[in-house]
């Protein structure tokens, strides 16, 4: 287990690794919370834990571990604290940490809290060792009503958590990508919107959006979203019942502007999927993310 042991105090930080790398953990020490997040953003998922001080110069634990959950990153922070700090390790337990230990702290207590995280990491590779023997798919079809957009994304919440819990992926950034996808089938697919209308009059674009929800010939026809699980990727396909479009005169990152309305969602989903494309006529969306390789540290920036 991979542990990143954060503490402003010299001696404790050496005593604590010390005892770490005794017990067979692999330890990188960070003497402040700036230079811990600094050592994590380079390559987050190397960690499987992060074990912090609170009181700290430059950046404090609790601001570390907030850094930490607003980037989405969901690997188990242990605090560590005083009696004077008490109140703010309630805080972070309250904000989704995963434990704390009282200073001064004995063997004992660490290694019960280490037992509990090792659990969570032996949980994880349970699911990767699983994974590459399961195949998964899962189809839905729905009317083109932007409202639906958001229960189609919870709906493969529970498919897609801990495949990304495993792997390290950021699952919201998956579920953008999804929405985008769906809203351009929606929006610009079945109902017929353009762009440029958007980008002349946002008040016109709502108002047409509005009236072609509200009308059987245009929100009655479907979007279909394909979710297709394998051993080394996870897919999404989605297909209006639009014409189409022409996909090759998209804007790029090499664009001065790119990110305009017109092309924005497109240019989001490229960003964050390893692979994309398109049928023949434009009107279905493959989106395509690999998986990291097990053997290999994980990435997913």
């Amino acid at each position: 287990m991979n542990i990143l042991l954060v503490d402003d105090e010299a001696q404790v930080r050496q005593m604590l690794e010390r005892r770490l790398t005794i017990k067979g953990y692999s330890v990188q020490v960070a003497q402040d919370g700036q230079q811990a997040w600094e050592i994590f953003a380079e390559v987050p998922h190397q960690f499987d834990m992060v074990l912090t001080d609170i009181k700290m110069p430059r950046l404090d634990g609790l601001q570390l571990f907030e850094r930490i959950r607003k980037e989405d990153y969901k690997l188990p922070v242990v605090m560590m604290t005083g009696h004077a700090e008490l109140r703010f390790a309630i805080q972070a337990l309250k904000l989704g940490a995963f434990d704390f230990l009282q200073k001064p702290f004995d063997l004992l207590d660490l290694q019960k809290t280490l037992g509990k995280v090792e659990s969570i990491c032996s949980e994880k590779e349970q699911v990767k060792t699983l994974l590459p023997f399961y195949r998964g798919e899962l189809q839905v079809a729905i009317e083109s009503r932007t409202g639906l957009v958001n229960s189609v994304v919870a709906c493969f919440q529970d498919h897609l958590a801990p495949i990304c819990d495993a792997f390290g992926l950021n699952i919201n950034r998956l579920n953008l990508c999804l929405i985008e996808a769906l809203g351009n089938a929606i929006i610009h697919g079945n109902l017929g919107i353009s762009s440029e209308i958007k980008e002349e009059s946002w008040d016109l674009f709502a108002e047409m959006l509005q009236e072609r929800e509200a009308s059987p010939e245009y929100s009655g026809k479907q979007v279909t979203i394909v979710y297709r699980f394998q051993q080394h990727q996870i897919e999404f396909e989605v297909t209006d019942e639009g014409i189409g479009f022409d996909y090759e005169n998209l804007p790029s990152f090499a664009d001065s502007n790119p990110l305009v309305f017109s092309g924005r969602g497109i240019l989001l989903i490229r960003a964050y999927m390893d692979e994309v494309r398109w049928n023949e006529s434009g009107n279905q969306i493959t989106m395509i993310k690999y998986l990291p390789d097990p053997s290999q540290p994980d990435s997913d920036e």
